[in-house]
């Protein structure tokens, strides 16, 4: 414990420990786990921290708003965002409607506009379903008259396509990670992400089962909490609720 809080890493903990008297003592074979043993003890209970609690006061949850811990104002359209508390990182959207009916255009409108209010941002769309290409061509065109010159280097679009033209896909996971690595590789913040649609996520059961409503709603939060982003979610709802659409 001494050691550790005076800034050993774990392989120097481990060259300690393998060199006292209780551990030399023993058979070579049984060496290693016995050191091992006590440096994972030591380094897992210096990391230990208690839980967070679920139950805080008016002043605790006002004070860390105060702290700066609330998310960044991320601005849109007033058409959209009117109001005093407006958009912010970490919140998550739902578009939700049948097929056809304009989900994707309405999501690339909002990344247009959030690409304009908001020009320290870089942002993601993430096709799943149409082709990059196809994004990309509807993209410029919806931008052809902007005042940013088509905004088209603050958007970038992670493709459902391998090169081989065979269908990759993606799950919350690993989305994130791509948002990361692109984060570090670029030096750019990455500020809206939107995915079109939540039906092409690789489902997680062990089974191919598809994954409970509630269960998917707190992946999406989790992704967003964990980029600091503002995510958009496009979802197709079924034919019965729609009137039509390829869900039934």
């Amino acid at each position: 414990h001494l050691l550790h809080v005076n800034g050993f890493n774990e392989e120097e903990l481990m060259s300690v420990m393998l060199n006292v008297e209780k551990a030399t003592e023993r058979a070579p074979v049984h060496q290693y786990s016995y050191a091992k043993n006590i440096v994972d003890r030591v380094v897992g209970f210096e990391q230990k921290k208690l839980p967070e609690k679920a139950m805080k006061s008016v002043t605790e949850l006002l004070a860390a708003v105060n702290d700066g811990k609330e998310s960044p104002r991320i601005f849109c359209h007033p058409m959209v965002d009117a109001t005093h508390q407006g958009f912010r990182l970490t919140q998550v959207i739902g578009l939700v409607g049948g097929s056809g009916i304009g989900k994707t255009s309405l999501s690339l409108n909002w990344t247009r506009w959030f690409a304009q209010y908001n020009p320290e941002y870089a942002h993601v769309v993430i096709s799943l379903e149409q082709p990059a290409i196809e994004i990309a061509k509807r993209w410029a065109k919806l931008c052809k008259n902007s005042p940013n010159a088509l905004l088209n280097d603050k958007v970038h679009i992670i493709s459902n396509r391998k090169d081989d033209g065979s269908v990759r896909t993606f799950t919350f996971k690993e989305l994130e990670d791509e948002i990361k690595n692109f984060e570090k590789s670029s030096g750019k913040k990455v500020g809206c992400v939107t995915i079109d649609h939540i039906d092409q996520i690789k489902k997680q059961g062990t089974d191919g089962q598809r994954v409970e409503l509630a269960e998917m709603c707190q992946l999406m939060k989790t992704f967003a909490i964990n980029t600091n982003t503002f995510l958009i979610m496009l979802s197709q709802t079924s034919r019965s609720k729609a009137g039509w659409g390829d869900i039934e």
